[in-house]
């Protein structure tokens, strides 16, 4: 449970740093490095809850490789990854917030 646990943490960074350069002018870096020290003391929670994760969003997270090395470590294979956000999406209102990213992962794996 701790591993899967630290795969998650990793996950939400990893979505926090991309939609965090999302935001930034082009002159800045598109993706910081993943220094987990630095990160984690930078993470709002209140922007955390905030992100909204669109099917443009979760495609543009799909064509990072961090992305699907993370997914692929929860044990997401590759093909389910295609329709991943469709499956997460539960109640149908076209977009995910991190909970709902994390919990729909979380009973994708079912009982550890």
């Amino acid at each position: 449970a701790q591993v899967f646990a630290e795969k998650i943490t990793k996950l939400v960074e990893f979505v926090f740093r991309v939609h965090k350069s999302r935001k930034t002018p082009p002159s800045v870096e598109l993706l910081p490095p993943n220094d987990t020290n630095s990160e984690a003391s930078t993470i709002d929670i209140e922007d955390l809850a905030s992100i909204e994760i669109t099917p443009e969003f979760f495609d543009h997270l799909r064509s990072y490789r961090e992305f699907q090395d993370l997914m692929s470590d929860l044990d997401i294979a590759d093909e389910d990854q295609l329709d991943l956000f469709d499956t997460l999406d539960v109640d149908r209102s076209g977009t995910l917030d991190i909970q709902e990213l994390v919990f729909g992962i979380c009973k994708l794996r079912g009982p550890a």
